[in-house]
């Protein structure tokens, strides 16, 4: 199911929900899959386009809408797992400012965990966004909406800058998290 998108949108398996929806409805993200066209053992996505992982891992932050600590699995067929020197390719770190490294990577035959994987913990820096990426990645552009309106309400005295603490899981999600480490342990033997 998860390798469409029509599968995503069957009914009772998920929902296309906008940012602000995210952030309205209080959603936090306790896990992060995603794909790529090559990875590494050491977790890092070797080429997998423009970044798009990273950028939907940025906006997340950016909203408060990602978890501190939550885990990415890669997953990849075996022959996606390579190793750059075997191949005689410069090998590749997770050095990049903004690249997300995979706690885990996941193939039909192999799970690698990768000890103290390195995340960025800030959001989008609009400075830095490609303008042709702005005009082609509509939350982008509603993060940035969201940003300027945001400013325009400080500014003028509606609201104040303060933030509010991450709240503690519910139950129901503490109950999430837990199945997803015991899962994730199970990889690990």
């Amino acid at each position: 199911m998860a390798a469409c998108l029509d599968g995503m949108e069957k009914p009772g398996i998920g929902r296309p929900v906008t940012l602000a929806q995210m952030r309205d409805e209080s959603v936090k993200v306790d896990l992060c899959v995603t794909g790529g066209l090559v990875f590494n053992a050491q977790g890092v996505t070797i080429w997998e386009g423009h970044n798009l992982f990273e950028v939907q891992w940025a906006m997340l932050q950016d909203m408060k809408i990602l978890r501190e600590k939550a885990p990415v699995v890669a997953v990849a067929h075996g022959c996606q797992v390579v190793d750059e020197v075997e191949l005689g390719a410069e090998k590749v770190t997770s050095d990049i400012q903004g690249e997300v490294q995979s706690d885990w990577v996941v193939t039909p035959d192999a799970t690698v965990e990768i000890a103290a994987a390195k995340k960025p913990t800030s959001g989008i820096d609009f400075d830095t966004v490609d303008p042709e990426g702005l005009l082609n990645i509509p939350p982008l552009q509603e993060l940035r909406g969201i940003r300027m309106m945001e400013q325009i309400m400080q500014r003028d005295g509606f609201v104040s800058k303060e933030e509010k603490p991450e709240a503690a899981p519910t139950e129901d999600e503490q109950l999430g998290i837990s199945i997803v480490e015991k899962l994730m342990q199970s990889f690990k033997s």
